[in-house]
This record gives C-alpha cells, sequence and structure tokens, in this order.
C-alpha cells in the first residue's frame, strides 16, 4: 500500500458551533492516550515508515519515534504520521488516527501543573476537550530525534 495523504486517510472533519479562532487538530491514539498535533503539521500518514516520502527520506535519515516505546508501553502495530515543522521532520507511529476536528483556541488549556515534572511539560503544550474526551497537545518539536 502506497502512503496516502491526510485528507484520503484520516476521518472528515467535524464541524464545530463555536464562534472565533480555531485550531485544524489530528487526533490519535498512542500509548493509551488520545494525543492531538495541528493537522497542517501532518505531511502524510502511512502503513509503513519505509512509505513516507521526503527530503530526509531519501537519503535514509528520517528520524522516526514509536510512541508507544517512547511511552513505555508495549509496542503496537499502527499508522506512521509524517510531521513536518519548518525544515524540521519525523516520523511518529501511533497506534490508531481518531478523527480531524477544528478546536478554538479558547478551549485548549496550559498543561495541568500537577501532570508536569521539573517544570517541564514534556513533549506536550497543553490539553483539550473534544466531545468529553481529554487530549493531550503534543508538540513533537520536543521529542528526542
Amino acid at each position: 500500500m502506497s502512503a496516502v495523504g491526510l485528507a484520503e486517510h484520516a476521518p472528515a472533519q467535524r464541524p464545530r458551533a463555536e464562534s472565533g479562532r480555531a485550531i485544524s487538530l489530528l487526533l490519535f491514539e498512542a500509548a493509551g492516550c488520545r494525543m492531538a498535533l495541528p493537522s497542517a503539521e501532518v505531511a502524510q500518514i502511512s502503513v509503513s515508515a519505509s512509505e513516507l516520502v521526503g527530503p530526509a527520506e531519501a537519503s535514509g535519515s528520517l528520524p522516526l519515534i514509536d510512541l508507544n516505546v517512547h511511552f513505555a508501553a508495549p509496542p503496537d502495530a499502527g499508522l506512521w504520521i509524517e510531521w513536518r515543522r519548518g525544515d524540521r521532520t519525523g516520523g511518529l507511529r501511533v497506534v490508531r488516527v481518531l478523527d480531524v476536528v477544528s478546536i478554538a483556541l479558547r478551549a485548549l488549556r496550559p498543561m495541568p501543573a500537577w501532570l508536569c515534572s521539573a517544570r517541564s511539560t514534556g513533549p506536550f503544550w497543553g490539553v483539550g476537550l473534544d466531545d468529553e474526551e481529554v487530549f493531550l497537545l503534543l508538540d513533537p518539536a520536543r521529542l528526542p530525534w
């Protein structure tokens, strides 16, 4: 199976009734948690890391992180998300992609202090709520590439 673009592979975006500024997020499951990242930073979703294509991959140097393994959960088969921000890129393995949603910026919150260790939020910059389900906002730039 060849790599497919986000629009072809992800569920249809659900409209939100909230007004104001919003951000489109890709919701996914990894390490037993619901997580999200800006959908604008998703270059493609693939069933195999070898199917991710781009400048770094051509030289065989695309950094890959299995989020289950990174967060000390048992490895699990899943999809690969190619993340891109500017000239940074990497492959993230997730268990499954759940949805693409538009969330009002005012509905997002910084990481709660009790989830932070040593004044660091690790790879997360906030939390959000989607249909009464909490998710963590992942910042892949904070991962140890």
